[in-house]
């Protein structure tokens, strides 16, 4: 277990498996939050702070809390740019605006053609 959101000389001994804190201490900007991690995520955590990648439990948390928020919000404008894309080719159909699918898979396999061409 790792008690997270406490920066304290204490919370780092928490962090490497040494001390469990069993006061809450009074925490600025945040809330306490106990979590149970499996033991290859709080080996991989321990490493972190051993190898001096990150200095707390804390920061390695909240680099991983980033990346997650990162990805969610790439994730989110990859679906938003989607459901434009099926609204704007929906459009086009109902506006007669398609190209036949034989067409299409033709100029597909010329492209192929040609690039295996360039390659060789």
């Amino acid at each position: 277990m790792i008690i997270v959101s406490d920066t304290s000389p204490i919370s780092n001994l928490a962090a490497i498996g040494q001390l469990q804190l069993l006061q809450p201490q009074p925490i600025t900007g945040g809330h306490r939050m106990s979590i149970y991690l499996k033991p290859e995520q709080e080996k991989f955590i321990q490493e972190q702070i051993k190898n001096g990648n990150y200095n707390t439990a804390d920061e390695v948390i909240a680099e991983a809390f980033r990346v997650l928020e990162e990805r969610d919000a790439i994730n989110r404008r990859r679906l938003e740019e989607l459901q434009h894309k099926i609204a704007s080719g929906t459009e086009q159909i109902a506006q007669g605006q398609v190209t036949d699918g034989e067409v299409v898979f033709a100029r597909l396999q010329e492209k192929i053609r040609l690039i295996s061409e360039f390659k060789a």
